[in-house]
């Protein structure tokens, strides 16, 4: 079978910021500190030499490793059901020094120092944030042989309440008075927690995620101090209440990666609050924090980074909206490039994309990856 046809985003020696436009694209940084931000399509990154951050969401996407130097930071999102990511080491199984649980995140390894390493973050967290396989020089494994390799054997949850039950045409999933941990299945959900820091992660499809009181009752214990949220494809609607009796600093953390084009997200904090008193600041591809009357906090993760996580308006109960133009203006930062492409790369042609190797076989997780297994630690 002919390889995928994607179109070209060239990098340059230096650092580059490439993002891939709406279709299916070949992001080559090179040499350089590079960020690749995927489209909505099966996308290809080559990040190259140095210390890089690549963000992939829908479609079966492709990574290839770089273990020259440097650091490969990933963030896979995409909670589509049988889509099928790739890892390609371009190395034997006999090269990596160690396979790594550092909290959520897996690390794997090579033998060039410290920042010689992959991290994957929230590999552990939920199926929505796994890479399915790596291969080594065609060997693959799979998601589930990394788990295994740390006895982690994830519970099945409901994706829905039982007997079913909808809000504004949605499928409720409903938690508790303790720490949820709340996904969607397959399908636009009402997901609504109450007590304590809760964990919410959306479909892709059009969501609602309600946190409720990020404060948790004396009782409860959760190793996390805020309520997580993550939503990507999809016009999502996050609801955030604002609660003066809050007694500390109550966190809220919203992380929206869409890279679809038209959508449109919203962040809805209920009670007595305006934009007028809440506190806003942030910089230049960061994250944006809301500081409320009421001892809270939210945090939209990489809100300046790209239009992917931009959350499109910020609603308050006294009809106040911010859009994303309202908001830049309050931290003092220009107008947001748009479209953008890319930073700094060259103009933009077809190539046939490097087709990903044929399966060979499943390698032996103990036996084959004896000195990769070596320095695997729980943290």
């Amino acid at each position: 079978m002919a390889a995928p046809s994607r179109l070209l985003v060239q990098g340059t020696p230096d650092d580059d910021f490439l993002v891939a436009p709406f279709q299916p694209s070949r992001l080559v940084g090179g040499a350089g500190d590079d960020i690749l931000i995927d489209s909505p399509g099966s996308d290809s990154l080559y990040p190259g030499e140095g210390a890089n951050r690549l963000y992939g969401g829908l479609g079966n996407d492709y990574y290839m490793g770089q273990y020259a130097g440097g650091t490969q930071e990933i963030l896979d999102f995409d909670p589509t059901p049988g889509n099928i990511d790739t890892f390609d080491f371009g190395e034997s199984a006999e090269n990596i020094a160690g396979i790594e649980r550092h909290g959520d995140d897996l690390h794997i390894r090579g033998y060039g120092g410290d920042e010689d390493v992959a991290v994957f973050h929230n590999f552990f967290l939920d199926p929505a944030f796994r890479i399915e396989r790596f291969r080594f020089n065609g060997k693959v494994l799979t998601d589930k042989d990394m788990l295994r390799a740390f006895h982690f054997d994830p519970a099945s949850m409901p994706h829905a309440d039982e007997p079913p039950s909808y809000t504004e045409g949605r499928i409720r999933l409903s938690g508790g008075e303790k720490p949820d941990h709340l996904s969607a299945g397959d399908q636009a959900t009402y997901i609504s927690s109450h007590w304590g820091h809760d964990l919410l992660i959306g479909s892709r499809y059009s969501d609602v995620l309600n946190a409720g009181n990020s404060e948790s009752p004396s009782f409860t214990i959760s190793p996390h101090r805020s309520d997580r949220l993550y939503g990507g494809p999809g016009g999502d609607y996050y609801l955030v209440d604002s609660d003066w009796r809050h007694a500390e600093i109550s966190l809220t953390e919203i992380q929206d990666y869409d890279t679809t084009p038209g959508n449109i997200d919203t962040l809805h904090i209920r009670g007595d609050e305006s934009p007028v008193y809440t506190r806003v600041t942030g910089e230049e591809r960061g994250d944006l924090v809301l500081e409320l009357n009421t001892n809270q906090r939210i945090t939209i993760k990489n809100y300046f980074l790209n239009q992917a996580f931009v959350i499109e308006k910020i609603r308050f109960d006294d009809g106040s909206v911010l859009d994303e133009a309202a908001v830049r203006q309050r931290v003092g930062l220009p107008p947001a490039n748009s479209p953008q492409a890319s930073l700094s790369t060259p103009e933009h042609f077809y190539v046939d994309a490097k087709a990903a190797p044929a399966i060979e076989g499943l390698l032996d997780f103990v036996l084959a990856t004896g000195a990769a297994l070596a320095r695997t630690g729980l943290q």
